[in-house]
């Protein structure tokens, strides 16, 4: 981990090794990729739902999860406390980008966008990798019981949900991901 400039810290992963792919966790005041790309949004709904993205640009409809296999297309997500997910699978040049927060991540959302690159893109699952960007961790993540047992078939360890918990997104998706057949390795 390293400082690029006073408003963005940079992760080292192999996807720095994609010779195509350009990527990037930043915050609003981070410069745009250089290139002429065709930027393109979703209106985020906390949801599952996930669009497939072609030769459009802007905003495409509303969603949680953009992916394409279309070579100059910056998909774009935001968040605050919720989680970016950038997956790619290098040898179909497939990428994803998703918005995953407690409402996406109980609907499975991970999970859901793997599925997806699989059956629209060709996607081999088992070479897909994943960069799960910074969002609230579980020190800080305090969520009531209701919330909390939605959780459950995922961590077991939280016992019978009665009660308040820390949830831990990040983890809560890494374990959706390997449900879906992406290699533990391969997520970051």
């Amino acid at each position: 981990m390293f400082r690029k400039d006073a408003r963005q810290i940079y992760h080292a992963t192999p996807f720095d090794e994609i010779p195509w792919l350009r990527h990037g966790f930043g915050t609003r005041d981070s410069a745009l990729l250089p290139g002429n790309w065709r930027l393109v949004s979703a209106h985020q709904i906390h949801s599952r739902r996930t669009l497939a993205v072609g030769a459009e640009s802007g905003c495409v409809g509303e969603a949680d999860a953009l992916i394409t296999a279309r070579s100059g297309t910056l998909l774009t997500i935001r968040t605050a406390d919720c989680l970016p997910i950038l997956m790619v699978e290098r040898n179909r040049r497939v990428v994803a980008a998703v918005h995953a927060g407690w409402r996406g991540s109980d609907a499975g959302i991970a999970g859901a966008v793997v599925e997806r690159l699989a059956a629209k893109l060709s996607a081999d699952v088992g070479a897909i990798q994943v960069a799960i960007g910074p969002g609230i961790g579980p020190c800080c993540y305090q969520v009531g019981a209701e919330v909390a047992s939605r959780f459950g078939e995922l961590f077991p360890e939280l016992g019978s949900g009665q009660a308040a918990a820390m949830l831990d997104l990040a983890e809560a998706n890494r374990r959706q991901l390997v449900v879906a057949g992406v290699q533990r390795a391969n997520i970051y």
